[in-house]
């Protein structure tokens, strides 16, 4: 029997780890919005626990020339210029560090518009341009600044629109996270991933139960 439960715990332990050893999106929020002289938030909602090895963030939106798109998205119906420079984003964590991606000015006043892209916010990834386009960028600041924190709690993404006319309009973001000793094969340090209470404590009502069986015999 003590064998039994020695094996179990080994496959449970190896499922946690393997749980853990995932990196990739770990919140995401589609709460479609328009900003128009207005400035609102967004929050992705981070239910893992693990220290930041590198953080990268993807928002998709659209800054055309008016009629607005819709939640539907696609390409500018406009015909007029978008006010590109109005666009204001910036990502802060659940203990408060800010990390500006896109400030007033940032990009050109405009051009015939990109419609919707989505854009990742990466330091690896190449400069902003003057216009808006997808792909992957680096952000104004550094989210280097989210390094060695504890990813879990609530994310908030604030964008914003500083002018009247041209909104800019929102579909969805994505939080992309690789956490620490996940660098190299997958594996755990650690400063890892944290298996939650929930999955803790199903670990130990097995084990419980296992005992109790033996007893019983």
């Amino acid at each position: 029997m003590k064998r039994i439960i020695c094996k179990t715990i080994g496959v449970m332990a190896l499922v946690l780890g393997a749980a853990g050893a995932q990196a990739g999106v770990i919140a995401s929020d589609n709460t479609y919005g328009v900003f128009d002289k207005y400035t609102g938030t967004r929050t992705l909602d981070v239910k893992t626990h693990g220290t930041i090895a590198d953080l990268n963030i993807l928002v998709s939106f659209s800054k055309c020339d008016n009629p607005v798109l819709g939640a539907v998205g696609g390409a500018c119906a406009g015909a007029g210029t978008p006010y590109e420079n109005e666009i204001v984003m910036r990502l802060t964590s659940p203990t408060g560090v800010k990390v500006d991606l896109v400030l007033e000015n940032t990009f050109n006043l405009g051009s015939s518009g990109a419609g919707q892209v989505s854009l990742i916010f990466d330091d690896e990834g190449a400069p902003l341009g003057t216009q808006v386009q997808g792909g992957s960028f680096k952000p104004v600041g550094s989210l280097s600044a989210f390094d060695k924190l504890d990813a879990f709690g609530a994310w908030t993404l604030e964008l914003g629109d500083t002018r009247r006319l041209d909104p800019l309009e929102y579909y969805f973001s994505q939080l992309i996270v690789t956490f620490a000793g996940e660098e190299e094969e997958g594996e755990e340090t650690p400063g890892g991933r944290v298996p939650e209470p929930a999955s803790l404590g199903l670990l130990a009502l097995g084990l419980a139960g296992m005992l109790a069986a033996r007893r019983r015999r």
